[in-house]
């Protein structure tokens, strides 16, 4: 992970400290994330749960955290241009990802046929 671009290690770490929740209409542009808008962080808590924030992250979800990083790198990865992506977080780890392209994304496939 030491190889990873700043932007890419600063996405992870916000991952891992938001826990459960979102992170909403992050601009991605050419597979690396951009923090200027900076996007929106929904955190999420059950009422009876109990929280380890701002607790180091155990060996075996460090682990964990390692391959889902893998497989939302490789998602990043195949945006070209910009687009807007929302990251679903559970128990520090990315679980869910979408991708929100701009028009001419679309617009440049139905248009090759």
């Amino acid at each position: 992970m030491a190889s990873l671009s700043l932007p890419r290690r600063q996405l992870l770490r916000l991952i891992r400290e938001l826990g459960f929740g979102t992170i909403e209409n992050l601009v991605v542009q050419n597979g690396q994330p951009v923090w200027r808008p900076f996007p929106d962080c929904i955190q999420n808590f059950a009422l009876g749960k109990t929280y380890c924030l701002g607790r180091l992250v155990p060996e075996a979800q460090r682990s964990a955290l390692k391959d889902v990083a893998l497989k939302l790198f490789e998602i990043l990865d195949h945006i070209s241009g910009s687009a807007l992506v929302t990251i679903y977080v559970q128990d520090g780890l990315p679980v869910r990802v979408t991708v929100k392209y701009a028009d001419q994304h679309w617009l440049s496939i139905i248009e090759n046929n």
